[in-house]
């Protein structure tokens, strides 16, 4: 797999919400299509290949989610170094990290 889709911290702080929702959109249709294109093979199986689409909810503070997405990176990364062939089957890793509501701005302290 290569790293293409991969919108690293300068474009993201760079980007508008106007760029980022239609960063999402071609993400997502991207993602649409590669599923629809695995499904359309005759001999494709969901339940053998592994295919996997989950989406969960974690609470965490800023360092625990800091410390979540450095492991996934490191994770995926990781795995990108296999080559073709000897078995392997090229697979898709595609990754979201959404959170439901903006955390508040930093404010003075209340005590």
């Amino acid at each position: 797999m290569d790293g293409g889709a991969l919108v690293d911290a300068d474009a993201r702080t760079a980007m508008t919400k106007d760029d980022h929702r239609q960063a999402v959109t071609v993400f997502t249709g991207a993602l649409l299509a590669d599923f629809d294109r695995y499904l359309s093979h005759e001999e494709s199986d969901p339940v053998r290949d592994g295919v996997l689409y989950r989406q969960g909810a974690v609470c965490l503070t800023g360092d625990e989610f800091t410390a979540l997405v450095e492991e996934l990176e490191a994770v995926v990364a990781r795995h990108t170094r296999t080559a073709p062939g000897g078995g392997r089957t090229r697979h898709t890793v595609s990754l979201t990290l959404v959170p439901d509501t903006p955390p508040a701005p930093p404010g003075p302290s209340r005590r």
